[in-house]
């Protein structure tokens, strides 16, 4: 069984950890293995979840997934959204994106972004009723589409209280 919880301090190595297994195939697709989601120090987590949320998936004690969100003026924005490779295409990200958008304040637009080659994420977050509303060229490899809704109460994803 996974349940869904907020991080705590002691969960960052883990999910450091996790965001580079889960982010290495786009790494790989990049050819590139410094792009910030592969280099991220636990120190520079540490100081990007003083002014984020985060929400872990945890199974039989091991941190499976997890994804952050942060509010930028009257917009609430969604990153990092990973999930174990071992157990992708199960649902669990979708899980964790409804988990997030549940802790969104009300009349905040929902924005995020994600590679523009990554299919299976613009698939799954467009199910979720994001658009896209723009894209973005960093290089000739590294592109991103930007997504967004308007925050809608979506059903209620229980999570456990952490200790």
């Amino acid at each position: 069984m996974i349940t869904l919880r907020e991080a705590i301090y002691t969960d960052y190595p883990s999910i450091l950890a996790l965001q580079r297994t889960a982010f290495q195939i786009e790494a790989d697709f990049l050819q590139d293995n410094t792009i910030q989601p592969m280099t991220q120090s636990l120190e520079e987590l540490e100081r990007e979840m003083k002014t984020s949320l985060c929400i872990v998936a945890c199974k039989e004690g091991r941190i499976v997934g997890s994804v952050r969100a942060s509010v930028q003026d009257e917009t609430y924005v969604i990153a990092k959204l990973i999930v174990d490779p071992s157990i992708q295409n199960e649902g669990l990200g979708q899980r964790l994106m409804r988990a997030i958008e549940q802790t969104c304040p009300a009349g905040y637009k929902l924005k995020l972004f994600t590679g523009k080659h990554n299919h299976k994420n613009i698939y799954l977050y467009e199910k979720l009723n994001y658009k896209q509303v723009s894209e973005e060229v960093v290089t000739a490899r590294l592109q991103f589409v930007h997504m967004e809704k308007k925050h809608t109460l979506p059903a209620t994803e229980d999570l456990e209280k952490s200790e």
